[in-house]
């Protein structure tokens, strides 16, 4: 269900201000005249506002999944150490401390965000293979219109793409100065180290050898996860905020010109486009353009 829900998140923010003067000036040039009358059909005006708001949802749902996909990650290795740092003394103390809490509040949430983020995925491909490169649209304005946003969009994550590698270069030059603490793992080394212990020496030595590498080899792989989840979240978080300006603005347009709700109606699913007798569900109302609150009313 499409709904506008409460987000708590300390991850990542949704800035759609900026882009507040960039969507008022798209609806002045290209969907109203200066009498305020629409320059493009009421359907396209719906058609418009599904791909604005996909395009949204598409980013919000990698925010979001992203999040909880690492946040599970992380909890399972934890407690899959929990074990097998165990296996050998039962009395020795578990490695990881898991509160109830951070147990299950990843993993509770983590298959539903997985398959919104695959379903608004399909849904997000057919509404712009439809809208921005099919015949659903019939004016030249409403034509117009979608490639103005699509340009623009792509200027905001190029730009956040170039903020991006400031991001990289800055790691890139504290990682080299500083002392690495840990060798470089291989995983040939890694068993050359293993099995001679596990055959020759002890039992013991090859299972603590076991446990080092696997808390050095995934601090490592989660270091790199984190970084390729902080590259995307700042290209997501711009895209995100830029088309929520938008949506917000085309939404109010509709609702503003007292158009049957049926212009207000979500026409694509992870299929494809919806016969209109299929046409049930309507877009969630944003806030009121001139409100912003970083963690709630993002829409869902």
């Amino acid at each position: 269900m499409h709904s506008i829900k409460t987000v708590n998140s300390t991850s990542f923010k949704i800035d759609d201000r900026q882009y507040h003067e960039k969507a008022i000036d798209w609806i002045n040039r290209y969907i109203l005249d200066s009498q305020g009358n629409l320059l493009i059909y009421p359907k396209e005006a719906q058609l418009i506002a599904n791909a604005i708001y996909f395009s949204f949802k598409r980013s919000y749902c990698t925010l979001v999944g992203q999040k909880a996909a690492l946040q599970s990650l992380d909890a399972i290795w934890k407690g899959w150490q929990n074990i097998a740092q165990t296996r050998l003394d039962p009395s020795k103390e578990h490695p990881y401390r898991l509160v109830e809490q951070e147990k299950m509040q990843p993993l509770e949430h983590f298959w539903t965000y997985h398959d919104e983020h695959l379903k608004i995925g399909k849904t997000y491909t057919h509404a712009i293979n439809h809208v921005v490169n099919g015949d659903f649209l019939l004016s030249i304005n409403a034509k117009n219109s979608i490639v103005h946003i699509r340009n623009n969009a792509r200027t905001v994550v190029a730009q956040a793409i170039t903020d991006v590698k400031k991001y990289i270069g800055k790691l890139f030059y504290t990682n080299k100065k500083t002392p690495k603490n840990c060798k470089n793992l291989n995983f040939l080394d890694y068993l050359f180290d293993y099995m001679p212990k596990l055959a020759i020496a002890s039992f013991i030595q090859a299972n603590s050898a076991n446990d080092t590498v696997s808390e050095e080899s995934w601090n490592i792989l989660m270091k790199i996860q984190d970084v390729g989840k902080t590259t995307w979240q700042m290209i997501e978080q711009e895209r995100a905020g830029f088309y929520l300006a938008f949506y917000k603005a085309i939404w109010h347009i509709i609702k503003n010109a007292e158009l049957e709700d049926d212009h207000l109606k979500i026409a694509f699913d992870q299929n494809g486009p919806l016969p209109i007798d299929n046409q049930h569900e309507l877009l969630p109302e944003p806030l009121p353009i001139s409100m912003y609150n970083p963690t709630e009313n993002m829409l869902e």
